[in-house]
């Protein structure tokens, strides 16, 4: 099940500090990068894995390049996920902490 990309900024933005921009250009880029993973995905599951190369009299078959592609998307998605994790832990230390005993 895809989490939909409102709702993935929505969580992202509620848990970064908004007034640090270049967390909020991470956050944007890793929804962007997202964005193109999941066309790139749609577009494998319709073509197939394999592709019909058409080069002049001759006709083979390849691996769709859509899937390199979609590897090395990933591998950015990763990296950026770690970076904002990173930007997430530190401003929830920033964070005044509640009084717990407020809570009980």
């Amino acid at each position: 099940m895809s989490v939909s990309i409102t709702k993935l900024k929505k969580y992202f933005m509620s848990r970064i500090n908004q007034d640090d921009i270049t967390v909020v250009e991470m956050v944007d880029r890793y929804l962007t990068l997202l964005k193109v993973f999941r066309d790139a995905e749609k577009a494998v599951m319709k073509n197939g894995a394999q592709v019909e190369v058409k080069n002049g009299g001759q006709e083979y078959t390849k691996s769709n390049p859509l899937i390199s592609d979609m590897k090395n998307i990933n591998a950015q998605l990763i990296n950026l996920k770690k970076d904002i994790d990173k930007h997430i832990v530190e401003f929830e230390r920033a964070k005044p902490k509640e009084d717990k005993r407020s809570l009980i």
